[in-house]
């Protein structure tokens, strides 16, 4: 904690203190380069190490590397009633889709980096994050109604636009899985080639919880974006426009930037005693907007 230290040597120790409450480490992607610095691709590019990314490898994009056992995610089809709309476009019809892989990290790969220093994650299997693209999460009616619109799903089971599975098995059964539908809206921007990442720790502070945040970076010659970097992420704190939509025992499990209309970024939370007990079906996505 380089900015915790250096308050205290400015002589400091109170803003040293509440600015190391506000700490947690962040697990940073970063895309993996071969020699000749060229990025890993599907397609195979002159300079990279071998073309294709190994199956099981730590990723984003692309298509994901799944057992036997693991369906590929799916989005159930429904119909989208909009009650104060012109009856011209009043019903929505969206068929059944294959969500696209946003990341699967390589939970060996990560452990043996060092970058989760808290060792929050399991250090063995894999964990993927799955997205749909609809755009927003039209099935949170069922916890908040929706004044505006009213859904009707085709298959409650797969009525979910996002989801997180950790998978912890024998690797040599993964296999390199196409989606048996189309993408909901088309591949996600940034999104349209697989790019191998590599992990490294960082210091995250939270900006929101600091009270003297200005004064404390007033005195360290840093800016506010120094203390919360903007960046791809595991664990940490994640960098938002708006005010996050996570409970004070949320954990940020993944962070990833958007490049569609009005998303900043795709957001994956779970709670404490969930990742303690290594329940990622709880994990809730959120979505960071301009």
């Amino acid at each position: 904690m380089e900015y915790v230290d250096r308050l205290i040597a400015a002589g400091r120790p109170e803003l040293a203190e509440q600015l190391r409450r506000t700490w947690r480490n962040a697990v940073m992607l970063c895309a993996k380069y071969a020699e000749g610095r060229k990025r890993y691709y599907r397609g195979g590019d002159a300079g990279t190490l071998g073309g294709e990314i190994p199956v099981g490898a730590s990723k984003t994009g692309g298509y994901p590397d799944l057992p036997p056992e693991i369906p590929y995610p799916e989005m159930t089809g429904f119909a989208r009633t909009y009650l104060k709309a012109d009856p011209r476009w009043r019903v929505e019809i969206v068929p059944e889709s294959s969500m696209q892989l946003l990341a699967q990290i390589n939970l060996r790969e990560l452990a043996e980096s060092g970058a989760d220093t808290e060792h929050l994650l399991p250090e063995t299997g894999m964990l993927y994050f799955f997205y749909s693209h609809y755009g927003c999460d039209v099935f949170a009616g069922s916890k908040h109604p929706d004044p505006y619109s009213v859904v009707d799903v085709q298959d409650p089971k797969r009525a979910q636009i996002a989801k997180v599975i950790w998978w912890d098995g024998d690797m040599q059964t993964l296999r390199r899985t196409a989606p048996r539908l189309p993408y909901c809206e088309g591949v996600i921007p940034g999104l349209e080639e697989e790019c191998a990442v590599a992990f490294y720790a960082e210091d995250n502070y939270d900006t929101e919880q600091l009270a003297d945040a200005d004064e404390i970076c007033d005195i360290l010659e840093i800016e506010e974006e120094d203390l919360l970097p903007h960046g791809d992420r595991l664990l940490g704190i994640p960098w938002t426009v708006n005010p996050r939509d996570m409970s004070g025992s949320d954990i940020n499990l993944m962070q990833m930037s958007a490049d569609e209309g009005s998303v900043v970024s795709y957001c994956f939370a779970i709670g404490g005693q969930a990742l303690r007990e290594r329940d990622f079906s709880s994990a809730r996505y959120w979505e960071d907007c301009d």
